[in-house]
Formats: structure tokens, C-alpha cells, sequence
């Protein structure tokens, strides 16, 4: 698993690696503003408009990952994290708040100590109360999830374990060490408590966590023993868990295996399938690399995957009953993305990360017509850059009238953009 880019960060350490990013950096800074780039967001189709920005001078206004619902059902009250420019995620807390589409204003709720810039604290509403929010944050010196009321702004209720999906129904919910995660993938999991983990590559008593909402009870249903008893030289690499989603019916759930040597090191994933007790699981994919994934439906994933060399993307769906897998797009989708299917589940959106003059791509894709179409492409401030990095994270809302994206185009803060999808048909 160890390429040359590995070799040559070994080699200079990290003080070695942070200058030549810092390097990097300051070409594309300077060949963005020669090229004319920078700072530009422009609408590239008729289907959309760009409706709302969402900003505060000298704060940053995000929310996150793509696969959580960030409006609520009334299409009127959209959920934020709000921070000061340089927050630290290992000892800033992030305000919890709703922009008010109607009265653009936003409405403080409440405020978290566990957070990170690409997950922020998988902030989502509650999907069987429209007035109930839930985040994940540290209480009482350790991760939990709580559920607010966003009328009121008082808690409701404490889940003993930090949360990384739930199902619609509310019946259960899934969870891992987000210390151990942000560790071995920095920016995905929450920094205020250490990892008691470290030492230890595959950890006692730690994997997947369930949550039951009717009986209160925790059990542990996948751990890394299990996961890796049958994995060849697993001693060698170390072991965490990232990216759980539960399927549409709730019946089930992916998640992604990954290993790696270290911090900052390449990594493979596994791509895994599970019922919802943890008794049922299948290796669904370990030859490509599983980048992001959407559900099309209950059974079949798509998903972006680096190919066998390392050296492309493609987009592929997998069958998650038969683990039949079939690529797409041929050369219009050979770049890594964060997909999402639109009602119908015959056309999804996603995005790129930065291009050629740091700039980001956001588009349309029709599976049944072949068809690309680009909607609006984003400049990308490369001051931002690891785990700081401002992904597009395309989300769209359930009618499909409106997405929303996270951005850096026009400063070094996080700001929201809001757009109106004018003329989609399924």
C-alpha cells in the first residue's frame, strides 16, 4: 500500500509536507487570480437559479455532509452551524441555528463542542417531528446525541452515544468512535477528546454501536475483531469505520471498512452490508475504492469509486442484494463526487472537487438519457485546503424544488448558497 507520495512524506515529515502544501497553495493563488477565476460563481444553466446566500461577515456558515436533509418539510427553515473564522474544532463550540427563508433571519438554537468542518455534528431534523432537531456533542465528558425543540429551544432528550445515522422511523440509530475516526480520517470525526483507541490497531470492544429509540438500550452489533478475522495481514494496518447509512426502509444499512498504516496515509475501504442487528453482513466491494455513495432505492447504492490503479474515478451502482455492479457515465463521470438522486431516482446531482482554476463543478446527470449537464461552477479558495477544505456537498431538498451547497467562492469563510431548481422533470 505504500506509493511514492507516501515514501516522500515519510522522507520530509510533516513540517516537509505542510510547506510544500503551503507551496501549492500559493501557485494556485496566484495562477487563479492571472487566469481570472477567482471569486467566481457562475450559473451555467437555464434550470437554475441562485435564490438565497447565506452569510455573516467574519463568521462561517455551513452545514456539511450531502446525505442529511438540511430544510424542513414546510421548505421554510434551513439548519446551519455558525463559528468564528478561526475556529478550532478542538476547543470552539459550533452554534447550532436555522436561517428563516421567509423573515432571512437566522434563529440561534443551541450549541455543540462536537463537530468537525466536513460532517459538522450530523445535524438533521428529526424525520417524525418537524419541530425537533438532533446533533450529535459532549456532554458530561463524553460524545453523545441530544434532541432539541427548535420552537422552545430546550433539549429533550440525551442518547448515551454519538449518532451517524438513524433510521426514518426512528427506531434505531447507529454510531461510532468519532474520536478514533477523526484520528485516522481528520476532518470526519470530533477532536475534543482524545482517542483512547490509539494504540491499539484493531480496537477491544469497538466498531458499530446500536442505538434502540423504544427500549433506551446500546449494544455493540460489529466490531473490528469480527471485521477483521478473516482479513489477511490485519495486524499490520489500523482499523475504523466511516460513512454508515441506513437504507430508505430501514432494513438496512452500508458502511465503509477502512484500513490503513496510519494517520495522513493512503487507505482502502471495504465496502460492508448489514440488517439492522448486526447479524446479517456482506462484503459487498474491496477491489475498487468506494469513495461516496446515495441510495437509489432500498436495494441498489450508487456509489464514486477509485479504480484499481489509483489513477481515476468512475461512478458505479451496486446491487446490494445480488452485489451486481455496473459503472455509468462512461467519460462524462470519471470525477470523484458527492451524488444524489432526484424523485424518480432516473437523474442525480453531485459535484467535483477543484478543477482547473480551483474550480468546483456542480451538475445534472439523466441515467436513462446519458445526459451531463452542468449547472454552476464554483471557485474554491485554495487557502482552504486538508481537512479544512470546503466541499460543494450537494443537498437537495425532497420536492426537488431547491439545493443547497456550502462555499468559500468570495472569502475564506464558509457561506451557504441556496438555488431553485426551476424546470427538473423526472
Amino acid at each position: 500500500m505504500i506509493d511514492k507520495k507516501e515514501t516522500i512524506k515519510r522522507l520530509i515529515g510533516p513540517i516537509g509536507v505542510e510547506a510544500v502544501r503551503k507551496v501549492k497553495m500559493v501557485k494556485n493563488l496566484i495562477s487563479t487570480r492571472l487566469s481570472g477565476t477567482y471569486g467566481r460563481c457562475d450559473v451555467t444553466s437555464p434550470k437554475i437559479m441562485l435564490k438565497d446566500t447565506l452569510s455573516i461577515r467574519g463568521k462561517n456558515i455551513f452545514f456539511g455532509y450531502y446525505d442529511l436533509q438540511q430544510m424542513d418539510t414546510a421548505q421554510n427553515r434551513l439548519l446551519v452551524h455558525i463559528c468564528n473564522r478561526n475556529a478550532d474544532t478542538r476547543k470552539d463550540a459550533v452554534t447550532i441555528a436555522y436561517y428563516d427563508m421567509k423573515r432571512h433571519e437566522y434563529e440561534e438554537v443551541a450549541q455543540s463542542n462536537a463537530w468537525s468542518w466536513q460532517q459538522g455534528c450530523r445535524l438533521r431534523w428529526n424525520p417524525q417531528n418537524e419541530n425537533e432537531i438532533m446533533f450529535n456533542n459532549l456532554e458530561d465528558g463524553k460524545y453523545v446525541c441530544q434532541l432539541w425543540n427548535v420552537d422552545n429551544k430546550e433539549k429533550i432528550k440525551t442518547i448515551p452515544i454519538p449518532l451517524y445515522d438513524v433510521d426514518r422511523q426512528m427506531r434505531y440509530g447507529v454510531g461510532v468512535n468519532f474520536s478514533r475516526l477523526q484520528r485516522l480520517r481528520p476532518g470526519y470525526g470530533y477532536s475534543t477528546l482524545p482517542d483512547k483507541t490509539a494504540g491499539q490497531h484493531i480496537p477491544d470492544n469497538d466498531g458499530i454501536f446500536r442505538y434502540d429509540f423504544q427500549t433506551g438500550g446500546v449494544s455493540l452489533i460489529i466490531s473490528y475483531k469480527q471485521l477483521c478475522k478473516d482479513f489477511p495481514n490485519a495486524k499490520d494496518y489500523q482499523h475504523y469505520i466511516n460513512h454508515i447509512s441506513i437504507s430508505p426502509d430501514g432494513k438496512r444499512f452500508i458502511f465503509f471498512h477502512v484500513y490503513t498504516k496510519g494517520p495522513g496515509m493512503s487507505w482502502k475501504v471495504r465496502l460492508y452490508v448489514s440488517d439492522i442487528n448486526g447479524t446479517d453482513i456482506s462484503l459487498i466491494e474491496e477491489e475498487h475504492t468506494i469513495s461516496h455513495y446515495t441510495w437509489k432505492d432500498d436495494s441498489v447504492l450508487l456509489t464514486t469509486c477509485i479504480n484499481k490503479g489509483g489513477n481515476s474515478s468512475c461512478y458505479a451502482e451496486y446491487d446490494i442484494r445480488t452485489k451486481q455492479r455496473k459503472q455509468i457515465g462512461g467519460e462524462s463521470l470519471i470525477l470523484d463526487g458527492h451524488p444524489t438522486f432526484l424523485i424518480g431516482g432516473k437523474s442525480f446531482i453531485s459535484d467535483t472537487y477543484p478543477q482547473k482554476g480551483c474550480m468546483q463543478h456542480l451538475f445534472l446527470y439523466n441515467m436513462e438519457k446519458n445526459e451531463y449537464q452542468n449547472l454552476v461552477d464554483v471557485f474554491h479558495n485554495p487557502r482552504l485546503y486538508e481537512e479544512k477544505r470546503c466541499d460543494l456537498h450537494p443537498r437537495i431538498t425532497p420536492d426537488n424544488k431547491y439545493f443547497t451547497i456550502d462555499s468559500v467562492y468570495s472569502s475564506k469563510c464558509r457561506s451557504i448558497l441556496l438555488f431553485e431548481l426551476l424546470s427538473y422533470k423526472s
